[in-house]
C-alpha cells in the first residue's frame, strides 16, 4: 500500500485548491481514476475521486507514521482543513458514506492522479 501520508498542514493548502474546484465535475466517491488531468499547469491536481479510510482500517506498519503526521497537525491547520471538507459537497458526500464527519479527518494525501484519500479516527 502506498504512504497515505501528506501532513496536514500541507492538505490545508490542497483543500483551498479542493475548495476552488468544487463546483467542477468530479468521479463518484470511492471510484479514483487513473488518468492523469489534461492541460495541467504545474499545480495540485485536481480531485477526481475520493477514498476515506479509517485508520483502524490501515496496515499495521502504517499506522505509526499516520499518528506521527497527526501528531504534528496544529490544531489551526485542522480547523482549515475541516472547514475546507464542509465546503465540498462531494468530499462530505464520500464521509457520510463512511459513516464519518470532517471533523474525524486527520491526514489527507492528493496523489498526481487525483486520488484524495482522507484518514479518520472516529471519535469516541
Amino acid at each position: 500500500m502506498r504512504s497515505l501520508i501528506i501532513a496536514t498542514a500541507s492538505a490545508a493548502l490542497v483543500f483551498s485548491a479542493v475548495a476552488a474546484n468544487a463546483q467542477s465535475p468530479q468521479a463518484e466517491p470511492q471510484q479514483p481514476q487513473t488518468q492523469q488531468q489534461k492541460g495541467q499547469s504545474g499545480g495540485a491536481p485536481m480531485v477526481r475521486g475520493v477514498n476515506v479510510v479509517d485508520v483502524s482500517e490501515l496496515p499495521a506498519e502504517t499506522r505509526p507514521q499516520v499518528d506521527a503526521a497527526a501528531a504534528k497537525a496544529k490544531p489551526a491547520d485542522l480547523k482549515n482543513l475541516r472547514a475546507s471538507i464542509d465546503k465540498s459537497p462531494e468530499i462530505t458526500k464520500a464521509l457520510d458514506a463512511k459513516g464519518a464527519k470532517s471533523a474525524d479527518v486527520i491526514v489527507a494525501n492528493l496523489d498526481q492522479q487525483g486520488l484524495l484519500t482522507l484518514v479518520t479516527r472516529k471519535r469516541g
